[in-house]
């Protein structure tokens, strides 16, 4: 079972009307994360970026404004980024930041098959 999970926000609409719940999308996702007894909910928000809530903060960062040449693994970059660095033990603030950063930069890539070792290069990894 897991104590983490990612929505976008079509996804956060569909699951508030299943729950009849009806606020604030920061409200709407803490109200999802408490019901599903999550540690974390992460909403990607597509061109808007995305917020990661946990039982004490919010955290926002916009998408970084890029030339979008394809979108499709762009979120699954994100998340993928996410979990690296929050197993790591990374502050929420530099991992959404991060992860922000990699789902933009994927989405300039047709087909998102982005060159490994110049994101490595252009990330200061």
């Amino acid at each position: 079972i897991s104590n983490i999970a990612k929505l976008n926000d079509e996804e956060l609409i569909i699951i508030s009307n299943w729950l009849s719940i009806n606020w604030d999308e920061k409200e709407l996702a803490n109200q999802i994360r408490k019901k599903f007894d999550l540690e974390v909910l992460i909403v990607t928000k597509w061109d808007k970026g995305a917020f990661i809530l946990d039982s004490q903060e919010i955290f926002y960062h916009e998408w970084y404004k890029v030339e979008v040449e394809d979108t499709v693994w762009s979120w699954d970059a994100f998340f993928a980024t996410f979990i690296e660095w929050y197993l790591n033990n990374r502050a929420f603030e530099n991992i959404l930041k991060r992860a922000n950063k990699v789902a933009s930069y994927v989405a300039t890539k047709k087909w998102a098959t982005p060159d490994i070792k110049r994101i490595i290069k252009e990330f200061d990894w």
